[in-house]
């Protein structure tokens, strides 16, 4: 119905809006999972130090930083994907800030990570989400006139 209503087929543009404003949402629900996930660690988790004990060269120029940590009388290794920030900050040795679920105590995370805060993800989504919606709306208004 709404791609009948938008000309579908004889618009060109339709689907790319659609596709844009469906990345948008996407995105937003990403973004929306992650942080629910990180208020879940820091208000029912436990803050512990890890040890960094290496990093791996990815191909594109990433680094995949290696720690461990002990929980419950248990160690746990860690392959994380981290920014170069971090990257540039922690050595092999270095103590590394995390957070754990007791219930989850293998799925860790770093306390900062280096990166751009969460919310800015949900912001860009907003963004894509908007314009494709403000992209389809014209689109629509075009094909009744």
């Amino acid at each position: 119905m709404l791609l009948r209503f938008l000309g579908a087929r004889r618009k060109p543009g339709v689907f790319a809006y659609l596709g844009i404003a469906f990345f948008g949402a996407a995105l937003c629900a990403m973004v929306t999972t992650r942080l629910q996930t990180e208020h879940q660690l820091r208000t029912q988790g436990v803050r512990l130090f890890g040890v960094v004990t290496g990093f791996e060269a990815l191909a594109g120029g990433n680094d995949v930083l290696r720690y461990t940590y002990d929980f419950a009388e248990r160690r746990y290794e860690v392959r994380d994907l981290v920014s170069d920030r971090l990257r540039a900050r922690v050595a092999a040795g270095d103590p590394l800030p995390i957070w754990v679920l007791p219930q989850q105590p293998d799925m860790p995370m770093i306390e900062d990570r280096g990166i751009a805060p969460t919310w800015v993800g949900l912001l860009i989504g907003l963004g894509f989400l908007v314009g494709g919606l403000f992209g389809l709306l014209r689109l629509g208004r075009r094909s009744r006139r």
